[in-house]
């Protein structure tokens, strides 16, 4: 066997050590395993021949090499996958207890229709395939009224949004074209649901088939939007920090579709751009992404509705984010957590006894994300949402119907909620510069933690239980703060931090 076939066969075959592991670049570790063990963690693959005879002949696995394979889309692809564990941006957590569209398609007598048009309309079933008498917006001028009062009003023609192909006998009253009706409801939104006037829209766009929900497709793209960032800022060498704090969407053909015709019939979503600066995609353009600028509100992946959705409170956002962004743990006092044997305990955990050895960490935190909606992605603006509303404090207690002050403090129910008497609801509690939490968003924090190394100390050290397979108690925490600081030093540039790890004497892998 010549010596590069030899050499790339010891590259493909697993290595042992016995229990005392020594790290890569101990004397008995030769250039060639050190660049198979690169390789593997950085590309996902083997050395290719060319590769090995050019790492024996050089005796190293050279800087241009490394920084070519740092540069590539497979080391994109691998810190991408790392993230996935941080993020947790799993497609099956989101379920179907999103809200997608007014209605599903059944068929039945013939025809398809909706489940709000059969109860509204026609006694729990189908019209009666005829061709109904319609005006141009498949309004029904003529119907037949059956002996229960049910309505039949016969069906027509459409060419439906998920098979361009083929042609649907659809009942009339569920085929309307009218944007807005007689009574002023949009039917392109929730306004239109109980409207009979509202039906589904050009080519049924604003309703759904029961056999292609469009879920499936929906859920993937909130997911896969975290990753592709995660990815460009990678494969662009971004500073690490923009992950956070770039004021951006990403979006696909899914996504657009979903903004363009559904985005009105939620109440958990909003269109996070206007419509007309979305980007001409296909909806089963999937596996192509385009970066779109946002409000200044928007916070890179942490305002993604892949994050705000599989985190649901703000709570839960923030414990997230310091968990995986900044090595911490929230854990209960030694013996769990006692009950309080107080009369009338304050409302504000930050101080409420037991509960704020945790709280007044975690709720300063989940205030970043106080403008959000839990269990949505909608924004709470400060033009409609001001931080203090005079016109709540002064109908307080007794506000009635008075808009919007119900998200308000107006009903004290304790001495410490009276002083915020008039405040959003977000902002209880918060006092001196914590009160801009709500207001600048998670963008803030993540620069905080930014400026005082917190980021690059946690980046640090995931990036080395990654590639060193080692858990974290088995790392020198001065190494991990020396990977920090290069970090730091590099501008937080993802790559670098690699670059550092995978060429330091501490680099290897239990195997």
């Amino acid at each position: 066997m010549s010596p590069v076939l030899f050499a790339l066969a010891l590259s493909t075959m697993p290595t042992s050590h016995a229990s005392g592991l020594k790290p890569y670049f101990a004397p008995e570790r030769s250039p060639l395993e050190h660049a198979r063990a690169v390789s593997l963690d950085l590309r996902g693959q083997v050395l290719s021949p060319d590769e090995v005879a050019a790492i024996l002949a050089a005796g190293e696995l050279d800087d241009a090499t490394l920084a070519s394979w740092l540069a590539s889309e497979d080391f994109a692809d691998q810190v991408m996958r790392h993230h996935q564990t941080l993020f947790i941006n799993s497609i099956d957590l989101y379920g179907e207890r999103l809200r997608y569209l007014r209605a599903y398609y059944s068929y039945g007598a013939n025809v398809y229709y909706t489940y709000y048009r059969q109860h509204q309309l026609r006694d729990g079933g189908a019209c009666t395939n005829y061709d109904a008498d319609v005006n141009a917006l498949n309004q029904p001028q003529s119907w037949i009224t059956r002996s229960d009062g049910s309505i039949d009003e016969g069906a027509v023609d459409v060419v439906p949004w998920w098979d361009p192909t083929r042609t649907l006998r659809v009942c009339a009253r569920d085929a309307q074209l009218t944007e807005i009706s007689s009574s002023g409801n949009d039917c392109r939104t929730l306004e239109g649901d109980n409207d009979t006037e509202c039906g589904c829209g050009p080519n049924l766009e604003w309703c759904n088939f029961e056999w292609r929900s469009g879920h499936e497709d929906f859920n993937r793209a909130m997911s896969e939007a975290i990753s592709r960032r995660v990815w460009d800022v990678i494969h662009e060498d971004r500073e690490y920090t923009t992950l956070f704090t770039e004021p951006s969407i990403y979006v696909n053909g899914a996504l657009v579709d979903y903004y363009k015709n559904r985005v009105g019939f939620s109440n958990v979503f909003e269109r996070p751009v206007p419509v007309e600066d979305l980007p001409d995609l296909d909806r089963d353009d999937l596996d192509t992404w385009v970066e779109l600028p946002a409000d200044t509100h928007y916070a890179g992946a942490l305002t993604e509705p892949g994050w705000l959705l599989r985190f649901t409170t703000n709570r839960g956002r923030a414990n997230r984010f310091f968990t995986e962004f900044l090595c911490g743990e929230f854990l209960p006092p030694e013996g769990g957590i006692m009950e309080i044997a107080e009369e009338n305990p304050t409302p504000d955990l930050s101080q409420k006894p037991v509960c704020m050895d945790c709280h007044t960490v975690l709720e300063p935190w989940a205030a970043y994300w106080g403008r959000w909606k839990e269990s949505g992605t909608t924004y709470a603006n400060e033009v409609d949402y001001p931080t203090y509303s005079e016109e709540c404090a002064a109908c307080a207690p007794y506000c009635g119907t008075t808009p919007g002050c119900s998200d308000y403090m107006i009903s004290p129910e304790h001495p410490h909620e009276e002083p915020y008497v008039g405040y959003f609801q977000p902002y209880v509690f918060l006092f001196g510069d914590m009160q801009e939490h709500p207001t600048m968003g998670p963008a803030l924090w993540a620069e905080t933690i930014a400026d005082d190394g917190r980021l690059a100390r946690c980046a640090a050290e995931k990036a080395a239980i990654w590639l060193l397979g080692k858990p974290e108690h088995e790392i020198s925490p001065e190494l991990i703060d020396g990977w920090a600081d290069d970090f730091t030093a590099s501008g937080l540039r993802y790559q670098e931090l690699v670059r550092t790890i995978v060429t330091s004497p501490a680099y290897g892998r239990a195997r």
